[in-house]
């Protein structure tokens, strides 16, 4: 028999105040695998371009400030708050087929999501975007390519969008 550890998120609502939301996560990642807490201030930016984990894609002139839990050795984030109260949080949804070995990873949608958007529906439309041009350009070059599936939920005070 195989362990399998899975993520697990939880969205509470008050019943009390239509803008009180909580939002909570844990991480499917191995238990060595150290977990960086990081707060990163509001950014204007004279790049052109940022270095994900795997690739290089065209940076924004301002990134919101936030909190992020990320693996160390990744640039993008398993959950994290932006200074608009934005909250996303990683799931992995585990599929059959080859992955791609480099490519924007679910992780970095998360951090990219949380650095761009001020609110749910903007991160969500970002990151569907951001996904768009990447799978575009991958099925160019790869015919054959299957779509690693990953799985956000973004959260703000007053909306939750899934994607």
């Amino acid at each position: 028999m195989r362990l399998v550890i899975l993520c697990v998120t939880r969205l509470v609502f008050s019943i009390k105040s239509e803008k009180k939301a909580y939002f909570g996560k844990n991480s499917d990642r191995s238990p060595n695998e150290r977990q960086v807490i990081e707060y990163l201030p509001s950014k204007r930016h004279r790049e052109k371009e940022v270095k994900v984990t795997y690739l290089t894609i065209p940076e924004v002139e301002k990134t919101n400030a936030l909190i992020i839990s990320r693996p160390s050795w990744m640039w993008g984030c398993e959950m994290g708050v932006n200074e608009f109260g934005v909250c996303i949080g990683n799931e992995a949804l585990f599929t059959e087929g080859k992955y791609a070995k480099k490519g924007l990873t679910g992780i970095d949608l998360v951090r990219l999501g949380l650095e761009r958007g001020k609110s749910a529906l903007e991160a969500l439309t970002i990151i569907i975007s951001l996904l768009d041009d990447i799978i575009s350009e991958v099925q160019e070059k790869l015919p054959t390519y299957k779509q690693i599936k990953k799985y956000q939920v973004i959260q703000d005070s007053l909306d939750t969008r899934y994607k």
